[in-house]
């Protein structure tokens, strides 16, 4: 103790009084300071859009939903030029803000696809039949993502009960119509066919099928993602032509109820996400119809990222469907596998019956281009002629490696080539499998 009675110990002193000064013009200002700009939330003045020669605006600005004077984090504007991006339309999606009156403007900057692309089908398996076509894809109608699916292809068969046939398929999809969360369906298809079934006489087959869906978007958020429900109609009809033909088949008038599920994330060569679609068709009794039918579906299918590597995945599928009823004597069943999509270590239609199931499992690996991929596949499933009789019936799968191409250029279009093993009954070695997605 200082004989004045101060303390013994000294204060910081002249230099300890400027450091601490100095310290603290530091740290307050940045203890006080706002997010950088480029963080903080913002005041949304407008939205515009750039590149979309063909794209109308709306389509994408109801994929954000943004409204000028919300207030927009960086977050939620990262989650809107996603959305824009998942509709699968566009190469690339950006965006840049700029100053603006009553806040800053959001300019979203889109690369077009490529919409029309007309494409030759040619099909063949190693039991000797042969098909040859054509087939169109028309993306984005109008500018207002409306889809067009057209197909027209004769097929000749080795096999002794059919001859040949001429299909015709024309689906068209017409999303979020006039702005709503309401989207149509419309399906066609028309069959011409030669029967030669051993040792009844020769006849022809005319096949018609028209279906009609009207489906609702109810999730919140980007409308073409989340939980939708809808329901139709399906109308089919068969008649037989010949001096000694069968009894025709007649027609049947269905109910259609859907519920579905979609959570995917664009990325431009891969997806990831979840998938989910299930239908249910039914007549009622034999009102508009000449037979009584009952058919349910179920798909599922999951794109899982793996490890560090950009496109590099783990997709898995699953599908169930069962029929019940219908006409007597039918010569097809309900289902087939078997193919350049569903185990393809079997040529097309070998598997088939009335109630089928199918898991597939399928690794992605870029190959030094991001649009080019290994692709190595596993495969099982069954069909057989209903459900009530599934106990005991054999396993069917198949085990593949080939690769994987996408077009980015186009609107979903990805290709494959590859060879699949069977693994199961009435195999015939290593099968050759190619075709479009």
């Amino acid at each position: 103790m200082r004989p004045d009675g101060a303390s013994g110990r000294r204060g910081p002193g002249r230099a300890g009084w400027q450091r601490l000064g100095l310290l603290l013009l530091v740290v307050l200002p940045l203890a006080a300071a706002e997010p950088p700009p480029s963080e903080a939330p913002f005041t949304l003045g407008a939205i515009a859009f750039e590149g979309n020669a063909v794209t109308r605006d709306e389509v994408m600005r109801r994929e954000t939903g943004l409204v000028a004077g919300d207030t927009v984090s960086a977050e939620r504007l990262e989650q809107a030029r996603q959305a824009i991006q998942d509709l699968g339309l566009f190469r690339s999606v950006s965006l840049r803000r700029e100053t603006w009156p009553e806040g800053e403007r959001v300019v979203f900057i889109v690369e077009e696809k490529y919409y029309l692309l007309p494409l030759p089908r040619v099909e063949a398996n190693a039991d000797g039949d042969t098909g040859y076509g054509v087939q169109l894809r028309w993306s984005n109608i109008a500018g207002l993502n409306h889809r067009l699916r057209a197909l027209v292809v004769q097929r000749q068969y080795a096999d002794s009960s059919r001859d040949a046939a001429l299909t015709t398929v024309f689906n068209y999809d017409a999303p979020l119509i006039g702005g709503s969360r309401n989207s149509l369906r419309v399906a066609l298809a028309h069959t011409d066919q030669r029967r030669e079934p051993d040792p009844a006489p020769p006849y022809d087959e005319r096949l018609n099928r028209i279906s009609l869906g009207l489906t609702r978007s109810l999730s919140p958020g980007p409308p073409s993602q989340g939980w939708m429900a809808g329901a139709g109609l399906d109308w089919q009809s068969q008649d037989s032509r010949g001096p000694l033909a069968p009894p025709d088949q007649g027609m049947a008038t269905a109910l259609q109820a859907q519920l579905g599920y979609r959570d995917l994330r664009f990325d431009l060569y891969s997806e990831r996400g979840t998938v989910f679609e299930s239908s249910l068709l039914s007549t009622l009794g034999t009102l508009a119809s000449d037979y009584a039918y009952l058919q349910a579906d179920l798909a599922w299918r999951h794109f899982q990222p793996v490890g560090r590597l950009r496109h590099q995945s783990f997709n898995t599928l699953f599908q169930i469907g069962s029929y019940h009823g219908g006409p007597g004597q039918r010569p097809d069943p309900a289902y087939a596998l078997g193919g350049s999509q569903l185990l393809r270590g079997y040529d097309r239609d070998r598997i088939e019956g009335d109630f089928r199931y199918v898991l597939g499992l399928e690794y992605l690996h870029p190959l030094g281009w991001d649009s080019v991929r290994l692709l190595a596949l596993a495969e099982a499933g069954s069909a057989w002629p209903d459900a009530s009789r599934g106990a005991g019936q054999p396993l069917y799968g198949s085990l593949g490696l080939g690769l994987r191409f996408r077009v980015s250029w186009f609107v979903n279009l990805d290709l494959e080539i590859g060879v699949a093993y069977p693994i199961g009954p009435d195999g015939e070695g290593l099968r050759v499998f190619a075709g479009s997605l």
